[in-house]
């Protein structure tokens, strides 16, 4: 691994995940399997990251201590740094608050036909334009970093960036609908293992897409 070298780790199977009622997307945590498959990501990690980066979500946190933990028993502390990368919430939280993802699913599929890229659901909601305006910042952020970087983050964010790298981040209508197919028939899995390697001073390519999320 160079020190260029970036991995995006999703954070374990979380309630949502599971089919869970939840109340908020930040104070969502991991299911027993959740714990279980970040314990792996962690046995599956041999080198000593130079920095961590988790979202403002408990759940990607919780799914770096693992690691976090065991190098600290080997007298090794790594700074952990938290970035804007929460989830992408298309979905107003205060109307989602108490429902299940199935419970959800007619409002997230009238979200995805609209195909605004400026439409906003509601309080606490975020439009596909401000999700791609993080996605840049994200990108920048990542090239100022020496690495290597583990990022401990989430599906739908992970995959804007990643189909950005091929079509950019520009947002539009098309865009959406794009992003949505891709997202949909190749989500990324509860702590799966997307390695990047630094292309040039300022863009990134993907090295490898290892899921770990059995």
């Amino acid at each position: 691994m160079t020190a260029a070298n970036v991995w995006l780790i999703r954070h374990g199977q979380s309630q949502a995940n599971a089919g869970v009622a939840t109340q908020h997307p930040k104070s969502i945590e991991l299911t027993d399997l959740g714990r279980e498959q970040t314990k792996r990501v962690s046995d599956a990690i041999s080198f000593v990251p130079r920095s961590i980066v988790v979202s403002p979500y408990t759940r990607t946190l919780d799914s770096a201590q693992p690691l976090i933990c065991r190098l600290k028993k080997q007298g090794i502390e790594v700074p952990v740094m938290e970035w804007p990368i929460e989830e992408f919430t298309y979905l107003s939280p205060v109307r989602c608050r108490g429902t299940t993802a199935a419970e959800r699913q007619d409002w997230a599929k009238e979200y995805w036909l609209r195909a605004d890229p400026d439409w906003e659901d509601g309080d606490g909601a975020e439009s596909f334009r401000q999700l791609m305006q993080r996605v840049e910042r994200f990108s920048q952020m990542l090239i100022a970093e020496d690495g290597p970087v583990l990022v401990f983050g989430h599906g739908m964010f992970f995959k804007a960036f990643v189909i950005g790298l091929q079509y950019g981040t520009t947002p539009s209508s098309d865009a959406m609908i794009r992003y949505r197919a891709l997202e949909s028939a190749s989500p990324i899995h509860n702590a799966q293992i997307v390695r990047l390697t630094r292309v040039n001073s300022n863009s990134w390519g993907v090295l490898e897409d290892t899921p770990h999320a059995a």
